[in-house]
């Protein structure tokens, strides 16, 4: 991934690519990390996109409490915070999705 200008490339990832990215260090997207990490992109994330990361990799993949409020701190220091101020159902019976899509039009109309 070529480098950008810092905060100029931002992105919002699904929840099971941020999962991939994180649990699966050894993984396709585990480079994410890294390039997070140097500024090659800018994270946008919502609460509920944080939330729903918390709840996954606390109660699917068996994360401790201590190592998962380590992770969320590194997150919410990193990326940008977009709070949505509606939610709308694109993604029917996908409520989850539905948020994924609220952050990324959150980043465009904010």
């Amino acid at each position: 991934m070529p480098t950008a200008p810092h905060g100029s490339l931002r992105i919002v990832l699904d929840t099971n690519v941020l999962i991939s990215a994180l649990h699966f260090t050894e993984g396709t997207l585990s480079g994410l990390w890294q390039a997070l990490y140097e500024e090659r992109f800018r994270l946008v994330l919502s609460p509920a996109i944080i939330a729903e990361l918390a709840e996954k990799l606390r109660g699917k993949f068996g994360w401790e409490e201590h190592e998962l409020q380590r992770l969320l701190r590194a997150l919410v220091r990193k990326a940008e915070i977009v709070r949505p101020s509606a939610v709308a159902e694109v993604v029917p019976g996908d409520a989850d999705d539905n948020e994924i899509v609220a952050c990324a039009v959150g980043v465009c109309s904010g």
